[in-house]
């Protein structure tokens, strides 16, 4: 009966978060400026700028100050408000944010450029999911298996987006960011092992 009103406010408490997260140092959060399609009700807190992952903070963030993200990602957190949450929630979590940042964010202020952020290729695949089903595998160490054909899918969760599928080939980009969101603390769903020493491929 009361929903708009009760947007209303969660909207604005999102404005007010938007803004006040935007004056931390080492921390950025999207803008309708940058994503015109913005969900206000999402906070996306980058923290490429801290010492530290996205899973990393989160971990710090909800051990230490009760303060959970709905997804951390290796450069990213994202923070879900609904009509739930309150002024208090919205303190808490910018007070969490600015200690964040005091304590682990870096002394130069230029964005460090690693290969742990997920990369954007446009992969082709080389064999259908049918020919991979009907083919021969093996497994292999992640290591030997570049430049093969992949027999299973590996999706990074978060974001729950396949980085490789079957069938398509396995590069050093794709192992490389693996290794870094198995070590940051990531999980990688589709995996045969678990531990992501090995991997099927054709």
């Amino acid at each position: 009966m009361h929903g708009k009103e009760l947007l209303a406010e969660t909207l604005k408490l999102a404005k007010t978060a938007r803004s006040l997260l935007a004056q931390i140092p080492n921390l950025r959060t999207f803008s309708q400026i940058e994503v015109a399609t913005l969900d206000d009700t999402r906070l996306t807190v980058m923290t490429d700028y801290l010492e530290i992952t996205g899973f990393e903070a989160d971990k710090y963030l909800h051990s230490q100050l009760d303060v959970m993200a709905e997804m951390p990602t290796l450069t990213q957190l994202v923070f879900s408000l609904s009509f739930g949450n309150t002024q208090t929630d919205i303190d808490q979590l910018v007070n969490g944010l600015q200690r964040l940042s005091k304590e682990k964010g870096k002394r130069k202020k230029e964005k460090i450029i690693t290969n742990h952020q997920l990369p954007i290729t446009n992969y082709q695949s080389k064999l259908t999911p049918r020919e991979v089903y009907f083919a021969k595998s093996n497994r292999l160490p992640l290591n030997q298996a570049i430049g093969r054909v992949s027999a299973e899918s590996l999706c990074p969760y978060p974001p729950g987006i396949p980085l490789v599928c079957i069938g398509e080939e396995v590069t050093l980009e794709v192992v490389e960011t693996l290794q870094a969101i198995v070590r940051s603390g990531g999980i990688i769903n589709g995996a045969s092992d678990e531990t992501l020493k090995t991997i099927l491929v054709v």
